[in-house]
């Protein structure tokens, strides 16, 4: 379940909902079973999990905080980029940007201590 840290952004009281939504899919047969507990019990994980994964956070330092937001702003930009173009064009799309960035990086790199030509 890839989606799970979505639930994250939700108010405890929507949960709740999400739970009732989950059932109604469940009965109307959009999801199978399967699917509507893995949703239900990463729902409940996350419930239990919280207070433990708030204090962790809460220790960690202030630069550490910044990549972590940083990767969980990436991962949503990728999981939207994937619900509207697909998953292939997105896997190629993040290819081609890190490959700019590395080529960016070892550019910058060259460039500070790269020798320099006297013509």
């Amino acid at each position: 379940m890839r989606n799970g840290l979505l639930f994250a952004l939700l108010p405890d009281n929507a949960l709740i909902l999400v739970i009732m939504g989950i059932g109604f899919a469940l009965i109307i047969g959009v999801v199978n079973r399967r699917m509507a507990f893995q949703f239900v019990g990463i729902i409940i994980l996350y419930l239990m999990l919280a207070p433990f994964i708030e204090s962790i956070f809460g220790q960690l330092p202030p630069w550490l905080m910044t990549i972590i937001e940083i990767a969980f702003i990436l991962s949503i930009a990728r999981w939207i980029l994937s619900a509207l173009f697909g998953r292939r064009s997105t896997d190629h799309f993040v290819a081609i940007l890190m490959w700019n960035l590395f080529a960016f990086l070892f550019r910058f790199l060259g460039y500070l201590f790269g020798t320099r030509r006297v013509r």
